[in-house]
């Protein structure tokens, strides 16, 4: 019988290679595993990685969480961009002594 995991993940079989753990931003643990691997072999990694996926949690949880932005900040922000970082392009460039296109 198969046991609970100590840390629930949702799992996401894939033609990949190896394995992998994603934590989202929002402390979801996503793990990534090949076909061909099995069920144990994947606890088993999840198992090995617990603390460093419970220390990534930590981490995760201790971030401040932004308010969400209005359409009008976004605005904003985009009208900002458009000046602010065309112009740093231009500065960077010139130090390098390179050429570029557009900045899109």
């Amino acid at each position: 019988m198969a046991r609970e995991p100590r840390i629930p993940y949702p799992l996401v079989r894939s033609d990949r290679k190896t394995i992998g753990i994603e934590i989202k931003r929002d402390g979801t643990v996503i793990v990534r595993a090949p076909y061909r691997m099995s069920a144990k072999a994947i606890e088993r990694f999840v198992d090995e990685k617990a603390d460093w996926i419970e220390k990534t949690l930590q981490k995760v949880a201790s971030r401040p969480t932004l308010p969400p932005m209005t359409d009008e900040e976004k605005q904003a922000l985009i009208e900002r961009a458009k000046t602010v970082i065309p112009a740093r392009v231009e500065e960077i460039a010139a130090t390098m002594g390179i050429e570029y296109g557009r900045v899109t």
